[in-house]
């Protein structure tokens, strides 16, 4: 044993050998990370922690961004009560980091091996005797879904057992009590492992699933020119078979218990299908819809609402998705498992728990709710919620293992995966863990695993975004698309363009590892960084009459609309996010910030989306000097949702996103009429319309998905149609564009989405819960 302290400030105690923030004798919930930051700062009060001090400490061997620590201390304000701009507990100091405010006292107690730190457990550490003659090990239940595993590399697989094996450690008698499953992989072994890229080419390759006896997969690929589902034999020597042909646009494959069908959303024509997984005539489940999941019993099928806008992972499922069932028979019509609102957010990455009938999905809650994404189950038979997690760091990149013990997922702001184990309840987790090791790539999507939790597969992808513009003559006919900046003149990313009235064009840019900043292009020259200091810096927009953008942009004090000049690239704050009131009786903004709010040309009015009874509508609200002023009122008065707003360059008309019948459409409303207002809708054809910018006062850019096939469009108030791009090809889609007025051209920011399937054999574990001999080693 040896002592540990225990420090005492304000109302709260840091207990260092339990691991544990406490008010009053009650534990507060606070991630690994948070607690790390905390007891350095108590360690060291009143003294300044630097930045670079908490950087090598919490984060030592791992590259993160300034935007981890500045998370973590949010956080920490939050679970104190703490208030960043009059602090009680944590002061930032400008340019150096923080300080705990409180006097601190300083209690010695004793520590025993239960009382350790996170940071204690880091070394293998010899695993408790495990009692032999538990009994037979469970029949796995098949793994009937499928998860769109993109990016990240080949020794995320390493991070995933030792999360597993983390716990283990930390639980030894709850681990003893349970069969041996994945995460009881020692470390050694885990790293021993040995991948193996299955697939090959330039394009995509993706949402891998398992058929039920192991020995095939089925995955969606786009190496005919559409996007169909192939399966494959998992034995050296097995070729692809398409079983689907057309133009479709099919993704999301997930196998029938018995191993007969095959479930696949179609992107171009909608809904869920089922086709033969030996091959034969698909058909129709339902009209709408993503992401299926086969009950048990293989007669029902969950599946969200709203497909997916693309192939990136992250969840991409819409801000009013929601989750339902469908009789596979067709006897009965599909019938919603949960409404929007309940629970709060949107709802999405369906697949049934194992073992149980219940599904567990995927929240991506309004900004302002909590942060990252919560996972809840619902009971069709009865409509009970329940949450199982809200930790932080969860995401919506999630994957229940086979024998329903833990839930793997893609941490948020990591490179690394994390277990969180499912108690024998099937209703409550335990407290999510991350592993020491660290992944690759910028991101990491959701993982398969085989129905007797021997392999994982999944997919390494990646994407990359330029700008690119296309001109339009005066006869309104456009131009074959050019490529203006590309992704590797900057990094990973070039986007979210913002086109000056003289031709500059101002832009977010990303090299991969430095977070955003804003870059400026003049007409014909090579972009120039205008931010160089360590915050992100999103949405430009270029202030009427003036030689300035606002930028939304955090530097240490929360969210906030900045002038950034580019001459000089000094910034003066416009006003905070957090100075914006919501309306009483409303729950929150539907998205961050960044993307959900709009302001007017000349900054005199703003416009955000705000959530009652589930249900996104957008309010607008006076700006004065200092912000916002006066009340705000409601513009649009949508029954499924109204969101994503933008100005008309008199400030009489607002275009917004409505989603009508399930599609999501693009509406305008005269808010010079008293309210409500009749809403227009611009668009009817079957597809995505995403808010771009106002060309004049009658008619806007937009980016619209048509079949699958993502391009810019004009769309006039009359309702005409005219496609500005002729892209065909279903990995490749377009954001933000926006009218240079001076080019006559519009200019759009393009993704490409690449992906490749990889898999690694796991060694079997022997009763005593050691690695056997087998594949993996």
């Amino acid at each position: 044993m040896h002592d540990v302290p225990r420090y005492a400030f304000g109302d709260y105690e840091l207990d260092t050998g339990r691991v544990q923030l406490l008010r009053n004798g009650e534990a507060l919930p606070l991630e690994p990370k948070a607690f790390a930051v905390l007891r350095l700062l108590a360690q060291q009060a009143p003294h300044v922690v630097d930045k670079a001090d908490l950087f090598a400490t919490v984060w030592k061997d791992t590259a993160v961004t300034d935007n981890a620590l500045t998370r973590i201390i949010a956080q920490l304000r939050k679970t104190l009560g703490d208030d960043a701009r009059d602090p009680r507990y944590i002061a930032t100091v400008s340019a150096r980091g923080y300080r705990l405010l409180p006097a601190v006292r300083v209690v010695e107690t004793a520590a025993t091996d239960q009382d350790r730190t996170p940071g204690e457990w880091s070394a293998p550490v010899p695993a408790p005797a495990t009692p032999t003659g538990t009994g037979p090990a469970p029949t796995p239940v098949p793994r009937t879904d499928r998860r769109p595993l993109l990016l990240a590399g080949a020794v995320a697989l390493v991070v995933v057992v030792a999360a597993g094996v983390w716990f283990a450690l930390r639980q030894p008698t709850a681990a003893a009590a349970r069969p041996r499953s994945i995460g009881d992989l020692d470390l050694a072994v885990a790293a021993s492992l040995h991948p193996e890229q299955m697939t090959v080419g330039s394009g995509f390759d993706g949402y891998v699933a398992f058929s039920p006896d192991g020995t095939s997969i089925a995955y969606s690929s786009d190496r005919s020119g559409a996007l169909e589902i192939y399966v494959e034999g998992l034995a050296d020597g097995s070729v692809a078979t398409s079983l689907t042909h057309g133009a479709g646009q099919c993704i999301q494959p997930a196998w029938s218990p018995d191993g007969q069908l095959i479930a696949y959303a179609e992107v171009a024509r909608g809904g869920i299908w089922v086709v033969p997984s030996r091959g034969g005539t698909a058909r129709q489940i339902t009209e709408f819809g993503g992401d299926p999941t086969w009950s048990g019993d293989g007669t029902r099928i969950a599946f969200q609402s709203r497909a997916p806008a693309d192939l990136n992972p992250g969840g991409s499922f819409g801000a009013d998705s929601t989750i339902w069932i469908a009789d596979v028979s067709r006897r009965t019509a599909p019938k919603p498992l949960t409404t929007p609102g309940h629970p709060l957010g949107s709802h999405g990455m369906p697949q049934w728990m194992p073992g149980a009938d219940k599904v567990v999905f995927a929240v991506s809650a309004p900004a302002g709710v909590f942060m990252g994404a919560a996972l809840w189950t619902v009971a069709p038979a009865t409509g009970e919620l329940r949450q199982l997690s809200a930790e932080p760091r969860l995401s919506s990149e999630f994957v229940v293992t086979p024998d329903g013990r833990g839930v793997l997922f893609s941490a948020r702001d990591t490179t690394a995966l994390w277990w969180m184990p499912i108690a024998d309840d099937g209703v409550t987790a335990g407290e999510p863990r991350p592993t020491a090791l660290p992944g690759t790539g910028p991101s990491l999507a959701s993982l398969a695993v085989s129905p007797d939790g021997r392999r994982i597969a999944w997919t390494v992808g990646g994407s990359s975004s330029g700008i690119w513009s296309a001109a339009v003559g005066a006869a309104g006919a456009p131009a074959a698309p050019v490529p203006l900046v590309p992704a590797a003149e900057i990094g990973w990313r070039a986007g979210n363009p913002a086109v000056a009235p003289d031709g500059r064009l101002a832009f977010v840019g990303n090299r991969g590892n430095a977070g955003n900043k804003v870059f400026l292009a003049q007409p014909g020259g090579a972009p120039r960084q205008l931010t160089t200091d360590a915050r992100d810096h999103f949405s430009p927009f270029w202030l009427r009459g003036e030689n300035a953008l606002a930028v939304i942009a955090n530097h240490g004090d929360g969210l906030g609309w900045w002038r950034l000049e580019p001459d000089t690239g000094r910034e003066r704050l416009l006003f905070y996010l957090a100075d914006v009131k919501r309306p009483a009786g409303l729950t929150s903004n539907v998205i961050g910030p960044s993307a959900g709010m709009s302001l007017s040309a000349d900054m005199r009015h703003l416009a955000m989306a705000f959530i009652r009874d589930g249900v996104p509508n957008v309010w607008t609200v006076d700006l004065g000097p200092r912000g916002p002023s006066g009340p705000f009122v409601q513009r649009t008065f949508e029954k499924e949702s109204g969101a994503f707003a933008s100005w008309s360059l008199d400030g009489r008309w607002l275009a917004y996103q409505c989603t009508r019948g399930g599609h999501v459409q693009l509406c305008a409303v005269d808010v010079t009429a008293p309210p409500p207002a009749q809403a227009q809708q611009l668009t009817h054809d079957a597809g995505v319309n995403f808010n771009g910018e106002w060309i004049d006062d009658d008619a806007l850019v937009v980016a619209g998905k048509r079949a699958a096939v993502w391009n810019v469009l004009r769309i006039a108030r009359s309702g005409q149609v005219t496609p500005l791009t002729a892209f065909v090809e279903p990995r490749f889609y377009v954001r933000y564009p926006r009218w240079d007025r001076a080019g006559r051209r519009v200019v759009f920011e393009r993704y490409e989405s690449t992906g490749r399937l990889w898999s690694v054999q796991l060694p079997p574990i022997n009763a005593a819960g050691s690695p056997g001999s087998g594949p993996g080693h």
